[in-house]
């Protein structure tokens, strides 16, 4: 899969999502579900970053499913986040709050459970806010456009890129 973020991350989504898929196929044949949707949600990144919203959504939406079934909720909430993003790039604004508040809530869930914050600091200060304590610099995706919707902040550039 890390080939497949390289591809990706030079913005060749055809060889990216190709590469994803057979990881995927892998995964599948093993039966490791978790490895299957987080795979998937990356497929739904190279939809998404390529303008294919829709397709985007609907591999979203079949990653959440898996997560959700492997038990993985910091994947799922993830996945909300991405599929919050979409929305919000269509204007379904409330649509995009409503699944980022279902994110925020199962990512809380597996913070307290866990015992570790996921938060971003910088994302807070962007916004006014000082976070939550402890919170630490590893970014869910979608979080700081998450914190700025639900806080009616613009949110600015450098906080939040594709």
């Amino acid at each position: 899969m890390s080939l497949g973020k390289l591809h990706a991350a030079m913005f060749e989504m055809l060889i990216a999502r190709e590469i994803y898929e057979q990881s995927r196929s892998v995964f599948r044949l093993v039966g490791e579900r978790r490895g299957e949707g987080r795979t998937l949600y990356l497929v739904g990144t190279t939809y998404e970053w390529s303008g294919e919203k829709q397709q985007a959504l609907d591999t979203y939406w079949q990653a959440r499913s898996l997560l959700q079934s492997a038990g993985d909720p910091m994947g799922e909430a993830l996945t909300l986040y991405n599929i919050a993003e979409v929305d919000r790039s269509w204007g379904e604004l409330q649509k995009a709050v409503d699944y980022y508040a279902q994110g925020f809530a199962i990512q809380d869930i597996a913070e307290r459970e866990s015992g570790k914050p996921f938060h971003n600091p910088g994302c807070y200060r962007e916004i006014g806010d000082p976070g939550p304590p402890g919170a630490q610099a590893s970014l869910p995706a979608g979080e700081c456009s998450a914190l700025a919707v639900i806080h009616q902040k613009p949110l600015g550039v450098e906080t939040y890129s594709r």
